[in-house]
């Protein structure tokens, strides 16, 4: 889809074009899921991850037309997401993963109660639009000096163990 606009937002070979105003902006929407993987969540975390190499490709190519690429990396935002998904994975309460369900589920209602208004993202959207040159990334979450920490500067083995605490604890 976004080879189909390419031309639209500025990426023509001939300067000549008769393009009007500056290139445009490509605004990815992927998920803190995407540079954080966690356990019992890992078909999501592989397509939000090939969302954020994409943005990553795509920015990096258009550089020659001046088209921005930039991620907005939402942590929990107030929708019917979460509702839909506490319990269910329920069917897999007899497996050896039963504890780490159990707390996935309890996470995800601590993310329910802490999820940020949609309203949040839109106004980045503007933001970005408005910005001459914006970040290549945005992780907007109420705790994104923890995710960002977790994903980027931890080791990934501490990391590791931390996640795995925090998914193997018993009640």
């Amino acid at each position: 889809m976004t080879n189909a606009f390419l031309n639209h937002l500025g990426a023509e070979l001939d300067p000549n074009s008769g393009r009007l105003g500056p290139p445009g902006k490509i605004i990815n929407i992927t998920s803190i899921s995407g540079i954080l993987n966690t356990p019992i969540n890992g078909a999501y975390c592989v397509a939000k991850h090939a969302k954020e190499s994409l943005g990553e490709v795509y920015r990096r190519e258009l550089m020659k037309f001046g088209i921005d690429v930039v991620s907005i990396q939402p942590g929990p935002i107030q929708s019917k997401l979460w509702e839909k998904n506490v319990g269910s994975l329920d069917r897999f309460a007899d497996s050896p993963y039963r504890t780490m369900i159990e707390n996935t589920d309890e996470i995800m209602r601590e993310a329910q109660r802490e999820a940020l208004p949609a309203e949040t993202i839109s106004r980045l959207i503007d933001r970005i639009i408005c910005t001459p040159r914006p970040k290549v990334s945005y992780i907007v979450y109420k705790h994104r000096w923890r995710a960002w920490l977790l994903a980027r500067i931890l080791p990934a083995r501490l990391c590791d163990k931390l996640l795995w605490k925090r998914l193997n604890r018993s009640g």
